[in-house]
C-alpha cells in the first residue's frame, strides 16, 4: 500500500505542476498552436493527459480501463478554467483512492 500511495502522490504533484502552468499562461497561449506545431496546442496536450487520467479512474470502478474510449472534449482543450477544474477533480479522486 505504501508504494501505491507514493505513485498517487507523485501523480498529484505532477497534476499540481500542470495546474500552476495553466494558471500562469494566457487563454490564447493555452488554446492556440505555436508556429511549426500545426494542431498541437498546450490545451490539446493537457486534454489528452487529463482524459487518460479520467479513463483510469473511471475504469477502476468497472475493473476495465479503456484508454481508446475517451470523450476528447473540445471544451477541455480550449478552456483553461475547465482544465483547472478537471485537474482539481482528478486530484480529489486520487486522494480518495489512498484514504
Amino acid at each position: 500500500m505504501e508504494d501505491e500511495k507514493k505513485i498517487v502522490d507523485d501523480n498529484i504533484d505532477v497534476l499540481k505542476q500542470g495546474r500552476e502552468l495553466i494558471q500562469n499562461i494566457s487563454t490564447n497561449t493555452y488554446r492556440n498552436a505555436f508556429p511549426g506545431m500545426k494542431n498541437g496546442t498546450i490545451g490539446a496536450h493537457f486534454r489528452h493527459c487529463l482524459e487518460v487520467y479520467q479513463c483510469f479512474i473511471n475504469g477502476l470502478d468497472e475493473a476495465c480501463v479503456d484508454y481508446d474510449n475517451r470523450p476528447r472534449s473540445e471544451d477541455l482543450e480550449n478552456d483553461p478554467y475547465m482544465a483547472i477544474a478537471t485537474i482539481d477533480r482528478i486530484i480529489r479522486d486520487l486522494e480518495l483512492m489512498c484514504s
